[in-house]
């Protein structure tokens, strides 16, 4: 999967990385997170975006966002999209910066493990 693959490239950046990690949103309702990370004092959450069809993509992104409106808070919050397998549409990037989500690609992963290292957020 995916998601085991990414936690697999974080551990050889010397990056702690858990998978499918329960999480309770402000409503109540409850979520797994692909990916956490723990740095420092910091938790770092990863959703990853893996799709094989562009209609499956619209509603990973859909429950992406969901979860991302629903956990937000002090954690950060990243979307990771696997763009070597589907195409990262402009309109999702939008939407899930709106969530408060940095947005990243697997072609570009050292640009993830370098936010993820970063002593401060700017988003």
């Amino acid at each position: 999967m995916f998601q085991d693959e990414v936690a697999d490239f974080l551990e050889s950046e010397k990056l702690s990385a858990e998978v499918d990690v329960p999480i309770q949103g402000h409503s109540g309702s409850d979520y797994k997170v692909n990916v956490r990370v723990l740095i420092r004092n910091r938790e770092a959450l990863i959703a990853t975006v893996s799709p094989k069809t562009p209609a499956s993509a619209i509603s990973r992104v859909d429950h992406v966002l969901r979860m991302w409106h629903d956990v937000n808070g002090n954690r950060e919050k990243y979307t990771l999209f696997n763009d070597e397998v589907t195409q990262v549409r402009s309109e999702d990037v939008y939407l899930l910066e709106q969530a408060n989500s940095f947005v990243h690609k697997w072609s570009a992963r050292e640009l993830l493990v370098a936010a993820l290292k970063a002593e401060e957020r700017v988003h």
